[in-house]
């Protein structure tokens, strides 16, 4: 389990950052407008729900989603709930993971099995929500002295996009770029809808100009220099961690086989932080996206 202390850092007097290493949630303030990215989960919105009323806000003007996954819009319905919140966006496929009552169920259970450990006595029950905007690639919102720019980023998600963030020239990708884990030595891979995709993502986001990557999980980067070596590490990983899949595949050829080798191998060997329920979701999620793009077959 990940550090769940509630903090919060500043990057300035405009913009900080609320959550901790399980999860991060950016909170932008600006011509008396407040604009948040991403709530965490349920567990996490509810400690998001007590800061904001803390500091007497009583409105969300923006809330921008980076994907639709149950870690990133698990604390939306309790956002919603005590908060007048104008303008949701999020990218356009949004609404059909929002058809699917699988989906639905995935993202409420998920929350609930975290908050059974972290916050039992919290009622919760995840509705899906209107998307008021869509976020569309080059669209962006512009308030004067800070500018927050779109791009659709995705491979994690069909529905995962990014925001860069001027002048601070941070992006905030979601899972786009991968996750490291807790002592920064794997960058663990999320490419979940699509290997190809996740890898032009990664591409994409390499060649902007920045100095902050503000990671989801674990911390922050910051630096150019760090930032430019993170995203090649991030790079090289998924490369090396497709094969991993590729090679499994290939001598297990069972799917409960190569998920049981693959969560040993990864989550146990490489220090993994994530919720190993999560992760064994994420991780069927890759094994079929690289059975795809190789055309392996797995028996199920």
């Amino acid at each position: 389990m990940r550090e769940i202390a509630f903090k919060v850092q500043k990057i300035d007097d405009n913009f900080v950052v609320l959550g901790n290493a399980y999860a991060y949630i950016y909170l932008i303030k600006v011509n008396n407008l407040n604009i948040l990215i991403d709530t965490g989960t349920a567990f996490f919105g509810n400690k998001v729900k007590d800061y904001l009323k803390s500091e007497s806000i009583e409105k969300i003007d923006y809330l921008l989603l980076t994907h639709s996954h149950y870690d990133h819009i698990g604390g939306v319905p309790i956002i919603l709930k005590n908060f007048k919140v104008e303008h949701i966006f999020a990218h356009s496929y949004f609404k059909n993971v929002f058809k699917s009552q699988k989906a639905i169920s995935v993202i409420n259970n998920l929350n609930k099995i975290e908050l059974s450990v972290l916050d039992p006595f919290l009622k919760y029950e995840f509705e899906p929500f209107e998307i008021t905007n869509e976020v569309k690639e080059n669209d962006f919102l512009d308030f004067g002295k800070i500018k927050i720019l779109f791009y659709e980023t995705p491979g994690h998600t069909r529905d995962s996009v990014s925001y860069y963030i001027l002048p601070y020239k941070i992006i905030i990708p979601g899972e786009a770029i991968g996750v490291p884990n807790k002592d920064d030595t794997y960058i663990l891979p999320q490419f979940l809808s699509s290997f190809e995709n996740y890898i032009e993502s990664i591409n994409k986001i390499k060649n902007l100009d920045i100095e902050i990557i503000g990671l989801p999980h674990e911390h922050l980067i910051f630096g150019k220099e760090n930032v430019k070596n993170y995203i090649q590490l991030s790079l090289k990983t998924t490369y090396e961690y497709a094969k991993i899949i590729e090679d499994a595949i290939m001598e297990y050829k069972n799917f409960d086989k190569i998920l049981d080798y693959l969560t040993e191998e990864i989550h146990q060997k490489k220090n993994i932080r994530q919720p190993i329920h999560a992760f064994r979701e994420n991780l069927k999620a890759q094994i079929i996206a690289i059975s795809r793009f190789k055309n392996l077959e797995i028996k199920f």
